[in-house]
């Protein structure tokens, strides 16, 4: 009892986390450039290009990614998706869970081609809620989208990666802009924290672009956004065992965004089959 009371205590602190991260970050703006790529010009006026891979990796993103919204008394809810699986006409949608408050609620999704559709959440079979922030819709349409694909290699230190979402803006509005930004794995762990979030990076996540898609440079789907750098209150860091993380350690983490591995994403989409 004690070990799912401090579980339980850990996911109630998450949530209200995700609410007033969201507020600080629209209060600070997603106004930074959508790739930041550190290169030396060859001259002082000469404005950094994307490489040939990167615009690729782009490109990926912006066909596999959704945006996924919804109005509640007149405020404008949501978050970031992608599209993982297709039967005949029917479209797969995996996002986190804290971007589906309700599994009642109407929800739209857009795709690159700013077609929106309704959305539907899928009952999860298994009960996961509770346990990796993972959750999944569908919709139909006679188009023709592309499916990401889940890498199969580990994961590793110092991989090169693209994070990608809709953030909340200034007017508290999502963008309908992808939003793309470089960055590295600097930590993963041997054992996931509540909510299935294994693997830290240097991205930065702002509200809104949780559920969206983590490629590695070959363009696969490594793992989906939801746990953003510097929580203002509770403590995320707990395994799911219970065991909390000591201080130092956790200092460490909160300077990284955390993501939800594909092989777990992977493992939930076949049990939800």
């Amino acid at each position: 009892m004690l070990l799912f009371s401090m579980i339980m205590l850990a996911s109630f602190f998450h949530f209200w986390r995700i609410l007033l991260l969201g507020k600080i970050n629209n209060s600070i703006g997603s106004n930074q450039e959508v790739i930041t790529i550190k290169k030396i010009p060859n001259n002082n006026s000469e404005i950094p290009q994307k490489t040939e891979k990167e615009k690729a990796l782009e490109k990926i993103a912006q066909e596999t990614n959704v945006r996924i919204f919804t109005t509640d008394n007149n405020i404008e809810t949501g978050g970031s998706g992608v599209l993982i699986k297709k039967e005949n006409n029917t479209y797969f949608v995996v996002t986190n869970n804290h971007v589906i408050n309700d599994i009642n609620t109407p929800y739209n999704i857009s795709t690159y081609d700013e077609k929106i559709y309704k959305g539907e959440v899928i009952k999860d079979k298994n009960n996961n809620l509770n346990q990796e922030d993972l959750a999944l819709l569908k919709f139909d349409s006679l188009e023709d989208y592309n499916i990401i694909k889940i890498s199969q290699k580990p994961l590793m230190n110092n991989e090169v990666i693209l994070a990608s979402g809709f953030p909340f803006e200034k007017n508290l509005k999502q963008s309908q802009k992808l939003y793309y930004t470089m960055g590295k794995i600097e930590i993963i762990l041997s054992k996931a924290l509540i909510g299935g979030y294994q693997f830290g990076y240097t991205n930065l996540v702002h509200n809104g672009m949780s559920g969206g898609s983590i490629l590695n440079e070959k363009g696969e789907l490594i793992g989906l956004n939801g746990l953003g750098k510097y929580p203002i209150f509770g403590n995320p860091y707990i395994y799911e065992d219970g065991l909390i993380i000591d201080e130092k350690e956790n200092n460490k983490m909160s300077e990284l965004s955390w993501g939800i591995p594909g092989k777990k994403i992977k493992k939930f989409i076949e049990n939800n089959n």
